[in-house]
């Protein structure tokens, strides 16, 4: 991994830790509830882009990193609708997407 790949994860991991803390939507009356991003979705994108860079410093083939990486949020959001969180967000699989898009341009 060149040093420019290992700042961008290292900041893409910082923002990703900072919007999960600042931006969770648990108390519906706290201020963060009014945050700019008041559900994950950033975390979506950050997260996939992270992916997409870890499979892919590993030599795997693009299209089994795009796969993977889209296989593993569709695997969140199956366990946010059957274990009762928030349940299925097709708008949460487009953030991945945008993810992926992010990662392959980094």
């Amino acid at each position: 991994m060149t040093p420019l790949r290992k700042i961008l994860v290292i900041v893409l991991t910082v923002l990703s830790l900072s919007t999960s803390i600042f931006c969770a939507d648990t108390k519906p009356n706290s201020p963060v509830h009014k945050s700019l991003f008041p559900h994950d979705k950033l975390d979506h994108v950050i997260y996939s882009a992270l992916i997409y860079k870890v499979l892919e410093d590993r030599n795997w083939k693009k299209e089994e990193v795009i796969l993977t990486t889209l296989s593993i949020g569709i695997l969140k959001e199956l366990s946010d609708e059957y274990l009762g969180t928030t349940g299925f967000d097709l708008i949460d699989l487009g953030a991945n997407g945008i993810g992926i898009v992010l990662g392959d341009l980094l």
